[in-house]
Formats: structure tokens, sequence, C-alpha cells
């Protein structure tokens, strides 16, 4: 995947996907920043069943979030958008899927 980064937002601001903030999207914690990625090309390999972030639809956005946790752990969060609306446009970006890594 190749992504561009275009803002850094608060991740308790509005992300207009079904009124949920970044975090909610994501999953995150509401008190770090969330950093806003143009998809410009998603290369899934044919082995992946479930395809690519969106599925079998193309991503176009993603909003990305890293912190350390609780427990003292590292996250990282992802929440993935298809459509033409990137999220935080005032406009449904319609999420897809959202992910999370935490370091053991």
């Amino acid at each position: 995947m190749r992504a561009q980064v275009y803002q850094q937002v608060a991740a308790d601001r509005n992300s207009n996907a079904g009124g949920q903030s970044f975090a909610a999207a994501m999953g995150g914690d509401p008190r770090v920043d969330a950093y806003l990625y143009r998809v410009l090309d998603e290369t899934v390999a044919q082995s992946a069943p479930l395809g690519g972030l969106c599925g079998t639809d193309r991503t176009r956005f993603m909003a990305v979030s890293e912190f350390v946790d609780a427990s003292g752990r590292w996250v990282f969060k992802i929440a993935a958008f298809k459509g033409d609306r990137g999220p935080g446009s005032g406009q449904d970006p319609q999420l897809c899927r959202s992910f999370s890594f935490t370091a053991q």
C-alpha cells in the first residue's frame, strides 16, 4: 500500500462516519491525534481470501493512531474508508473496517 498523509486531527473530532469520532471509529484513545491518509494504491495478494482493508472494495482513505495503553503496550489503530469522501469532510466517508495491533 502507498498512502500520503494529508491531515493531523484530534482523535475526538467527528469523523462523519455514523457520527463517530475518529477514536470511536478506530477503537482508539480520544486523547491522542489521528493522522489521515489518502491511499494512492493498494496491492492485495491473491491469497488474501477477504481482500484488502475494505474487502473487495478499494480502500481510499485511512485514519491512523498510535499510543501507549495503560499497561504500557504500544498500540497501533487503523480505520479504513472507501468511496470518494474522506473522513472528516462533512459527508459520510463510508467506514469499512477498523484494525488494532498491540505489542505484547
